[in-house]
């Protein structure tokens, strides 16, 4: 408080830029490493190019092991690189975090986010699945669903990120929105092409109770196609082999 009051009376100044980081490299060669972190913190508030300082900040931290404090200046770095157009070096530090404190929710929400920017469709899934099964086991079940549906406007055609939507809203207690998000998945699927893509589909639809009978019809046709695929690979097997031992 009295520093305070004497700031404020002008009696004593704030400490320019340069006199900080010449008081971060002094408590860095004596080792004091908790106080060049304090004053980093400083710093990076003041600078106008934060990414030395926040780079020196996840290493200053990592230092000591004070992870959780690495990992939020990991995804500081990460989100200022993203800015200024390294995403290369965006995504390691992003990652890095991740590391640093798998249980932190805000550390997957970061990645998600860039992903979700610069991404295909198959990593913004994985990224996006891992952040809402964190955020079910935490209890937060629609935080875990507002992540699912942002993932899904850019990587809509993902089965693993609508089976998981569908879980989550299971688990809110909203199984017919879970039925009414796989139905709309499944009627968009071409039974020649989508063939493993629909049965996962269909066998879901019908663990949640949804029995009917294009459903039921549809899941043992895609079945029996997979079967008679088998019986024709199994064929072409029988009738290759004696040849090829016959020429070798």
């Amino acid at each position: 408080k009295i520093l305070v009051r004497l700031l404020q009376e002008g009696r004593i100044r704030r400490p320019t830029l340069p006199e900080m980081e010449e008081a971060v490299g002094g408590f860095l060669k004596d080792k004091d490493f908790a106080r060049a972190l304090a004053f980093l913190e400083r710093v990076i508030a003041t600078a106008p190019d934060r990414i030395p300082y926040l780079r020196k900040a996840a290493e200053t931290a990592h230092r000591i092991s004070r992870f959780d404090e690495a990992s939020h200046y990991h995804s500081l770095l990460g989100k200022a690189l993203e800015e200024k157009g390294d995403l290369e070096g965006a995504e390691r530090h992003l990652r890095r975090a991740l590391r640093l404190n798998l249980r932190r929710i805000e550390s997957h929400e970061d990645l998600l986010a860039f992903t979700i920017s610069h991404g295909e469709a198959n990593v913004i899934s994985e990224v996006a699945r891992a952040a809402a099964e964190l955020c079910s086991q935490q209890g937060q079940h629609e935080r875990a669903r507002d992540l699912l549906l942002r993932a899904l406007q850019q990587a809509e055609g993902e089965t693993g990120l609508i089976l998981a939507l569908a879980n989550t809203y299971v688990r809110l207690g909203q199984k017919d929105e879970a039925f009414t998000r796989l139905k709309a998945a499944l009627d968009l699927l071409n039974p020649k092409r989508d063939r493993k893509k629909i049965e996962v589909l269909a066998d879901r639809i019908m663990k949640l109770g949804h029995r009917s009978k294009e459903v039921v019809a549809l899941l043992e046709h895609i079945r029996e196609a997979g079967r008679a695929s088998a019986r024709r690979q199994a064929v072409v097997v029988a009738v290759l082999v004696p040849v090829l031992i016959t020429v070798f």
